[in-house]
C-alpha cells in the first residue's frame, strides 16, 4: 500500500544547494500566472507519489506572472517524468513547465548550475547577504569589520588586477572615464546604487551610493557607518587599476540614517 511521500531529509532554507542523499531528484522550471499555482502544481505531482519543494519564484510585475524553480523527488513516484510533466504542464494557468532527467546524489543542481561567462555562480539575495553582514558585526564585533573590508579587499583586487596590463597591450592610458565606467560595476552586480560620482586626474574622487546592501541591512540604526565590504572593494579596485596604494573612507552611511553612503577616496599619502 502505497503511502505519501516521505518530507525531504534535507531542505536548506535558501536556495544554494538542495541536498538529499539517497534521493532520486529531478530539477524543474514552472511559468505560471499566480503564486497558488505552484501549490496546484505540488497537488498534483502528490497524487503520482511525487513530492515537490520550490526553491525560489521570480514576480514578473509587468506581466503579471511568476517563475519558479523546484525539486521533484521521483524517490516513491509511480509515473516516468514524460507523464508527469504533461500532466503537471495541463494546470490552468501553468504557461511553461519543464522537467530535467532525475538524479541520485546530492543536490538536483548539481547539472543545472547558473552560469555568468562560462564561471558557476550562486545567487544570494542581497537582503540575506546584508544580514549576515550585521549578524556577524554584531556578535563578533571591529575584527569582523577588518575581516570584511579585508574580503573586500581582494575582491576588487580579483576583479581590476589584468585591467592595466591589458591597457598597456592595447596601447591605452588608464582615464578617468574609464575609472568612472569600472566604479559602476557597484550598480552592475546589485551591490548599491550610484548617486553620484566624481573621479579626479590623480584618482581622487568621492561616490555617493544608496541602497547599498551592507547599510540597508540596518535600518538606519547604526552608531557608525557599517560599508565595510563594499569600502574594501572600492579601495581594492581602485588601487589595483591606479597600481598605487589607495585610501578609502566612508564619511557618511545610510546604516546610521544618513542621506547616502559618501566613499571619499584618494591616493595614500596624497
Amino acid at each position: 500500500m502505497w503511502t505519501r511521500p516521505l518530507k525531504s531529509p534535507v531542505s536548506m532554507q535558501l536556495p544554494l544547494m538542495y541536498a538529499a542523499p539517497n534521493r532520486t531528484l529531478a530539477y524543474a522550471y514552472a511559468y505560471v500566472d499566480a503564486l497558488y499555482t505552484f501549490d496546484q502544481i505540488r497537488q498534483m505531482a502528490e497524487s503520482d507519489g511525487i513530492s515537490v519543494s520550490l526553491l525560489y519564484a521570480y514576480a514578473e510585475p509587468d506581466h503579471n506572472k511568476f517563475f519558479g524553480a523546484l525539486v521533484l523527488d521521483f524517490t516513491r513516484a509511480w509515473v516516468e517524468v514524460g507523464p508527469a510533466a504533461q500532466r503537471i504542464a495541463g494546470i490552468p494557468g501553468v504557461e511553461i513547465f519543464d522537467i530535467a532527467r532525475p538524479v541520485r546524489g546530492l543536490a538536483a543542481w548539481r547539472d543545472h548550475e547558473l552560469q555568468v561567462a562560462r564561471t558557476p555562480v550562486v545567487v544570494i539575495a542581497r537582503q540575506f547577504l546584508g544580514g549576515t553582514h550585521r549578524y556577524l558585526v554584531e556578535a563578533l564585533g571591529e575584527q569582523v569589520e577588518t575581516v570584511l573590508y579585508g574580503a573586500g579587499v581582494e575582491a576588487g583586487r580579483q576583479l581590476a588586477e589584468r585591467v592595466p596590463a591589458l591597457l598597456t597591450r592595447l596601447g591605452v592610458s588608464l582615464s578617468t572615464e574609464f575609472v568612472h565606467e569600472r566604479m559602476q560595476d557597484l550598480q552592475v552586480f546589485g551591490w548599491a546604487e550610484i548617486a553620484s560620482l566624481q573621479v579626479g586626474d590623480s584618482l581622487a574622487g568621492e561616490a555617493l551610493l544608496s541602497n547599498a546592501f551592507e547599510a540597508a541591512a540596518w535600518q538606519g540604526q547604526a552608531d557608525k557607518p557599517r560599508c565595510n565590504w563594499l569600502r574594501g572593494f572600492i579601495m581594492g579596485a581602485l588601487a589595483s587599476l591606479a597600481r598605487k596604494p589607495m585610501t578609502v573612507t566612508e564619511t557618511e552611511c545610510q546604516a546610521k540614517g544618513d542621506a547616502h553612503c559618501r566613499m571619499v577616496f584618494h591616493p595614500s599619502g596624497s
